[in-house]
C-alpha cells in the first residue's frame, strides 16, 4: 500500500495511532489491575473466613478435649474426697479409741501392767499382766462403772475363767465392748 499523504499528515496520523494504542494498552492494564484488585479481595475475604473456621474447630477441639480431661479430673476428685472421707472416719474412730485407753489408764491400779490393745469393731481386747486377781476383778468393774458424759463408755468387761484360776502374778486378757 502506498501512502501519499505530506510528510505532517503521515506523522499526525502515527502520533493518533500511537496514542489510541497506548489508549486501549492502558484501558487493558487498569482493566486487568482492577480484575486482579477484586479477586485479591475475594480471596481475602475467602481466607480469612477460612481461617477463622479453623480456628472456630481448633477451639471446639481443645474444649472436647479440656472436657474430657475435667471427666478425668472429677473422677480423680470424687477418688479422692472418697479417701479422704475414709481417712476422717478413720480418725475420729481413732479419737474415741484413744480417749477410751486414756480413761482405761486413768483407772489402772498399780498391781496391773497392760502389755496389748487390739481393736475390733465396737470391742477392745487387752492382754497384760495382774499382781493379784482381787484387783483385776477391781479394775473390770470400775471398767464398767466409767461415765462419758452422762452414758457408760464401756457396755461390758468380760474376763475368761481361765485368768482367775491363779490368785497371784498371772497374765490375763480382757475384753471390753464400747457403747
Amino acid at each position: 500500500m502506498i501512502n501519499l499523504l505530506p510528510p505532517k499528515d503521515k506523522s499526525t496520523i502515527r502520533k493518533e495511532f500511537l496514542r489510541r494504542y497506548f489508549n486501549v494498552v492502558g484501558l487493558g492494564v487498569l482493566l486487568l489491575i482492577f480484575v486482579e484488585v477484586i479477586f485479591s479481595f475475594i480471596l481475602f475475604f475467602f481466607v480469612g473466613s477460612f481461617s477463622k473456621s479453623v480456628e472456630d474447630q481448633l477451639e471446639t477441639t481443645k474444649n472436647v478435649a479440656n472436657s474430657k480431661n475435667l471427666e478425668e479430673m472429677e473422677t480423680k476428685i470424687n477418688g479422692i474426697n472418697g479417701f479422704l472421707s475414709a481417712i476422717e472416719e478413720e480418725k475420729n474412730s481413732v479419737s474415741d479409741i484413744t480417749g477410751n485407753i486414756e480413761r482405761i489408764l486413768d483407772i489402772l491400779p498399780e498391781s496391773i501392767s497392760l502389755e496389748s490393745f487390739s481393736f475390733e469393731p465396737q470391742k477392745i481386747l487387752i492382754g497384760g499382766h495382774s499382781e493379784k486377781r482381787g484387783d483385776l476383778l477391781d479394775f473390770t468393774e470400775d471398767l464398767e462403772k466409767i461415765d462419758c458424759a452422762g452414758v457408760r463408755c464401756f457396755l461390758k468387761a468380760t474376763l475368761p475363767v481361765s485368768n482367775l484360776l491363779q490368785e497371784k502374778d498371772f497374765d490375763f486378757s480382757l475384753t471390753v465392748d464400747l457403747n
